[in-house]
């Protein structure tokens, strides 16, 4: 009983203060809390098998939280035949599966604190932040290794779990994103939670109180920034839809699509902007000959002033990618990027779920899956071609990265208009706690590159992120069956 309390019981209340920030955002507080507790119970004497096995339980937990979202993909329609009662026994194997594979980086933590534990207390202060910002690596870098497959590669890009995210709900402490963003964030988490630590040991208690007491107020002061948007600055009308995943797997879906999207396309023209921006894998033009396209665009629109953003699948080298197609009628060329991060069971199937589905006597699923739905990573990633007036392009879950928009930015040299972000979440059923966390991902890289961020999505609402943090919504102009045109201001850079 002993050994189950000291490595699953109390392991288990630290874990959910931790996670509690990821589903209820105004719990960030509690989650610094159980970052000291965390912190503390490692330092505690046990044996290292049992040290260990509680640190791998407190992350897992910890991950349970913060991609709760996955649940949100229940009921699956668009597979265009029931599971049956498989069904939430595949959600929660894929949740538990994944908060174990990003549990491991607790394992990482709890090594590196025995390390640190050996060095002069004044220099732990800087060690740990770093010691547990590593060890947040090593999870997503371990997670990426456990799902990979076709259309996967080994990296860190997979950051849910981050508590650097946390901070979003402090108006000032997000600032602190100029510096290296979430990762700077998440520093200066752990930082606040070895305060906590250190008032504790020196029964500081009313101090404590207090700390926390300005911490929570300090939160609701108003970050000063512009609020007003300087001239000249670019119209973007972005197309927000609601098409269901199981339209795009069909003809006569794509058929629909198209219908609809051209319809939207017309007002925003109509409507005189400079960029019209549509959802990832809108599929509004057909991009298998692009020099036709081209031409067409051109017989169609003219030698129109408006940069219009496709993107939708392809393929290239016998392979399907994810591809963004830019068309500006003023100039000689159609830009195009592949999509360069693709999500596990979302967008390819890892060798290790194909497995279990094999084993459950899935295959026909699995064929659906690849024949239809699967993509590759294509080799026309870079976007450092695109000249200046054309926007960076981040792909749906490429801002989980924390360097996605840096990576373009780096590409382009920083001149860029504006990025734009393009998503679609037709996978999941209203899914909140994605969504908040998207926001917090954006937010911290619009500080840390000092460029707006203009989200569009389909099942999900887009806005502008300013280089402040601050989330704008659009004024909506027009709307259709499945489509809503709106359009905000964004100012020249």
């Amino acid at each position: 009983m002993a050994w189950f309390k000291r490595v699953f019981g109390i392991p288990t209340v630290i874990g959910c203060m931790i996670g509690s920030g990821f589903v209820v955002p105004l719990f960030w507080i509690v989650s610094i809390v159980g970052i000291a507790w965390c912190i503390e119970y490692s330092k505690k004497p046990s044996a290292i098998i049992q040290g260990y096995c509680s640190m791998w339980w407190i992350w897992t937990v910890k991950s349970i939280f913060a991609i709760s979202f996955i649940w949100s993909v229940y009921p699956i329609t668009w597979l265009g035949f029931p599971l049956g009662p498989l069904e939430p026994l595949m959600i929660l194997f894929y949740w538990g599966t994944v908060a174990a594979w990003l549990g491991f980086g607790g394992v990482a933590l709890y090594g590196g604190m025995r390390l640190v534990q050996k060095a002069p207390i004044w220099s732990t202060y800087i060690l740990i932040p770093m010691v547990w910002l590593l060890s947040e690596l090593v999870g997503s870098l371990l997670f990426s290794l456990f799902t990979y497959g076709p259309g996967g590669n080994i990296s860190t890009q997979f950051s849910f779990g981050y508590i650097g995210y946390l901070l979003v709900e402090h108006q000032w402490l997000i600032q602190l994103a100029q510096f290296a963003g979430v990762f700077s964030l998440t520093l200066c988490a752990v930082g606040l939670a070895l305060l906590v630590t250190w008032l504790w040991h020196n029964r500081q208690f009313v101090a404590g109180a207090a700390v926390i007491l300005l911490l929570l107020t300090s939160s609701l002061i108003t970050y000063p920034h512009s609020a007003a948007v300087s001239t000249p600055s670019y119209s973007v009308a972005t197309v927000d839809t609601l098409f269901p995943k199981a339209i795009s797997i069909t003809a006569e879906g794509q058929s629909l699509m198209r219908d609809q999207l051209q319809s939207a396309l017309e007002a925003a023209l109509a409507a005189d902007v400079d960029y019209v921006i549509f959802p990832e894998d809108s599929r509004v033009f057909d991009q298998s000959n692009l020099d036709y396209l081209r031409a067409y665009l051109s017989f169609r629109y003219g030698a129109t002033d408006t940069i219009i953003i496709d993107s939708g699948r392809v393929q290239y080298d016998n392979q399907s990618v994810l591809q963004a197609m830019i068309y500006d009628g003023t100039g000689p060329a159609i830009y195009e990027a592949h999509k360069r991060y693709l999500v596990p069971q979302g967008e390819f199937l890892p060798y290790f779920s194909k497995s279990v589905l094999q084993l459950a006597g899935y295959q026909s699923a699995i064929d659906l899956l690849e024949e239809k739905l699967a993509y590759r990573v294509g080799k026309d990633t870079s976007q450092s071609d695109f000249v200046s007036n054309v926007p960076g392009i981040l792909f749906c879950f490429e801002s989980n990265d924390p360097l996605g928009v840096r990576t373009i930015m780096r590409e382009r040299g920083g001149d860029v208009p504006f990025i734009a972000h393009v998503i679609s979440h037709a996978w999941f059923n209203n899914p909140r706690v994605l969504w908040q966390q998207t926001e917090a991902m954006l937010r911290i890289q619009a500080i840390w590159n000092n460029v707006h961020i203009v989200s569009v999505g389909n099942h999900a609402s887009g806005y502008t992120v300013s280089p402040a943090g601050v989330i704008t919504y659009p004024t909506t102009i027009d709307t259709g069956e499945y489509w809503q045109l709106r359009v905000t201001e964004v100012p020249v850079r």
